[in-house]
């Protein structure tokens, strides 16, 4: 039987333990990612949290709707075997009734024929670093050659230089109110779990940053900025060549969280890493008076 539970109903410690115990389980769905990311969030689940699917929520004037918060590419339903695929359907038809609005990122398990399909390169480093950088398209190769030859060094950097980096050179549409709280994620990673923040030099200058959190298999490409010269200089492939060397042949993937931007996917791609697709659920039964005030 599913029911729909408002947060401070939630039993956060079972939840965690839930979505780790779920055979799809991501970093993103944890209640202190949840609680970083989201103004409101409640939950639908299944029986004793045997599947579980948080529910994102704030308001606008009257209107209660559910959306996708920043940073968090995927949700949905989460289940402990593959055989709860009922329960997303169940869940999507409560979410109808309650919800006039929902627009929810679905994990790479929760595909349905109506769902908009997204693109996620994710690449499998257990093998030789050999065995993997066999797998580079020529252009990053040829890149590769270039940023080895520009004598760049790979080290671990600090949070406030991570995010003094980020603000310096920001992009992706951020303001200065979306970059607080990208920092508040990376703090909540950092104390929940294993992370690593990275940065590439040329003579002591910093080009390039990037931040990974490591949640139970999988490394989450959460954070990149570049500077101009790091990009002249390809330091972001430098970065990430060290990265991939460096945890090559563990049981672990790498999660580059994305990307629907062509040329960003291709960039992934180029890495050797498979397209792992995500789904996109849309509930729209506005009127269209209360339309004008949602937009």
């Amino acid at each position: 039987m599913i029911k729909y539970l408002q947060n401070k109903e939630i039993d956060y410690s079972r939840w965690d333990n839930a979505i780790y115990e779920s055979v799809n389980g991501l970093i993103y769905a944890n209640s202190w990612y949840l609680d970083v990311v989201s103004e409101n969030w409640d939950a639908i689940i299944l029986d004793d949290y045997k599947a579980v699917m948080p529910i994102v929520w704030t308001k606008k004037y009257f209107l209660k709707y559910v959306y996708q918060p920043f940073f968090t590419q995927q949700l949905g339903a989460f289940f402990r075997d593959n055989n709860s695929s009922d329960f997303l359907v169940e869940a999507l038809e409560l979410l109808r009734k309650k919800f006039s609005y929902v627009h929810m990122n679905c994990n790479y398990m929760n595909h349905l024929v109506d769902f908009q399909e997204n693109t996620n390169y994710v690449l499998n480093l257990n093998r030789s670093y050999e065995n993997i950088s066999a797998n580079y398209k020529k252009n990053h190769i040829y890149s590769l050659k270039k940023s080895y030859q520009n004598k760049l060094t790979f080290e671990e950097v600090s949070f406030d230089t991570l995010m003094g980096f980020k603000k310096k050179y920001l992009t992706d549409n951020l303001k200065l109110s979306d970059l607080e709280r990208l920092g508040n994620v990376v703090k909540a990673c950092l104390k929940n779990e294993k992370s690593n923040i990275c940065g590439v030099f040329q003579n002591g200058e910093l080009l390039s940053v990037a931040f990974f959190v490591f949640y139970k298999n999988t490394y989450y490409y959460l954070i990149a900025a570049n500077s101009e010269k790091g990009r002249k200089l390809f330091s972001s492939h430098f970065l990430l060549d060290s990265f991939i060397k460096s945890n090559a042949n563990t049981p672990t993937y790498l999660n580059f969280e994305g990307s629907n931007i062509p040329g960003v996917a291709k960039f992934f791609k180029s890495w050797g890493a498979e397209n792992v697709e995500y789904y996109t659920f849309k509930e729209n039964n506005l009127s269209s008076f209360v339309k004008i005030f949602k937009n």
